[in-house]
C-alpha cells in the first residue's frame, strides 16, 4: 500500500503559504475553515469536514458510495458480508494483508476494539451506532479475519452499511498503538488521538 504524508493544520493557513509563489509539484493544498474541528479522535468526530479529514487516514469495514445515481455499499476493510437467517447478525470477512500505518496487519481484534472503544467513550455521535448496536456484547470476533455484529432488530443492508461505514465512530484503529498511549486516567488514549493517527488509510497524519 502506498502511503502519502498529509499535513492537517488547525487554523488559518493563508499566512503560512504566503511565501510560496507556487506549491511544490508533489503537494496538494486544500484550503478550508477548520474552526469547527474539536479534535481528531474518531470516536468524537461529528462534523462533515472533520469526517472528511478522518476518512483520509482511517478505513472502515465498508464504504458508502454513489454509483450510477444510487447509494450503495462497497468493500472497505471487509471484502464481503452476509446476514443470518433471522436478519440480526451480520458477519464481515476482513481483507487479509491490510496494514495499519504502523505496519501491523488489521485483524478482527482491532475491529472489535475500535467498536468497543467508541461505545465506551460514548461521545455525541455514538447514537449513530448505538441505536442499532447498543452493547459491546453485540460485537464479537469469530476468528482473526471475521467479525460478527448483532443488531437489536433486523435492518436492511444499506442501513447497517451506512452505520458501520460512518467516519469516524466506526473507523478501525490500530489497537496496539492506541493501547500503547493509554494511561490510567485516559484508558482509551483520547488525548493522544486528538492529534495523532492510528489508522490504515491512504494518507498518514503528520501534523
Amino acid at each position: 500500500m502506498r502511503r502519502i504524508a498529509a499535513v492537517c493544520v488547525l487554523g488559518l493557513i493563508v499566512g503560512g503559504l504566503a511565501g510560496w509563489a507556487v506549491p511544490p509539484r508533489d503537494m496538494l493544498i486544500v484550503g478550508a475553515r477548520t474552526d469547527i474541528i474539536v479534535d481528531l479522535d474518531p470516536a468524537r468526530t461529528y462534523e462533515v469536514f472533520t469526517n472528511l479529514i478522518i476518512e483520509q487516514y482511517y478505513d472502515a469495514l465498508v464504504n458508502i458510495v454513489i454509483a450510477e445515481g444510487e447509494v450503495v455499499a462497497r468493500p472497505g476493510l471487509a471484502v464481503s458480508w452476509e446476514v443470518s437467517s433471522d436478519g440480526l447478525t451480520w458477519t464481515f470477512h476482513l481483507r487479509r494483508g491490510a496494514k495499519f500505518h504502523s505496519g501491523r496487519e488489521v485483524t478482527a481484534d482491532d475491529v472489535v476494539y475500535s467498536f468497543h472503544r467508541s461505545l465506551s467513550l460514548n461521545f455525541a455521535p455514538i447514537w449513530i451506532l448505538s441505536q442499532y448496536v447498543p452493547s459491546k456484547d453485540m460485537i464479537a470476533k469469530v476468528d482473526d479475519y471475521t467479525v460478527a455484529i448483532t443488531t437489536k432488530e433486523p435492518v436492511a443492508e444499506l442501513i447497517i452499511a451506512s452505520v458501520i461505514g460512518f467516519q469516524g465512530i466506526c473507523s478501525i484503529l490500530d489497537r496496539e498503538l492506541v493501547q500503547a498511549h493509554a494511561t490510567e486516567a485516559d484508558p482509551w488514549a483520547n488525548e493522544w488521538l486528538k492529534t495523532n493517527d492510528a489508522g490504515s488509510g491512504p494518507f498518514i497524519l503528520v501534523e
